[in-house]
């Protein structure tokens, strides 16, 4: 069960013993409205967190915020130790995924953006298609 969780972490999803968490502060007092009227790469990052959303229900406001973290209860702590080393590698693909979905959805990061984000998506591909066959 808890391999299972760890490959599929691996590929950017939630599991049974395996969830994502939001280590995001609440909004300010007053409303966010003001804070997100401003910036275009904060306002990509939220578009690209939104299919991310943590145990508590909420997507969080930033890629920066997600990691994974694994439910202790029912698994053996020294096997939840081990998975707990090995998650930063999930937290990271998530992160670069994100990056990569916005650079190529907009043209106003510049060329050289646009070229990584391709590259950058081209791995992720092989990745995926390395990690999957890894489940089977």
């Amino acid at each position: 069960m808890l391999v299972d969780d760890l490959l599929s972490a691996m590929l950017g999803l939630e599991g049974r013993a395996i969830r994502i968490a939001a280590d995001d502060p609440p909004p300010p007092p007053g409303g966010g409205a003001g804070a997100a009227g401003g910036g275009g790469a904060a306002g990509g990052a939220t578009a690209a967190a939104a299919p991310f959303v943590a145990s508590s229900g909420q997507p969080p406001r930033s890629l920066r915020a997600i990691r994974f973290v694994v439910d202790v209860e029912g698994v053996d702590h020294s096997l939840a130790h081990l998975a707990q080393r090995v998650l930063p590698l999930a937290t990271h693909y998530v992160r670069v995924r994100g990056f990569a979905a916005t650079r190529l959805a907009r043209h106003e990061h510049g060329r050289v953006a646009h070229a990584l984000a391709a590259g950058v998506r081209a791995l992720l591909k092989e990745y995926v298609a390395s990690s999957s066959f890894s489940c089977f």
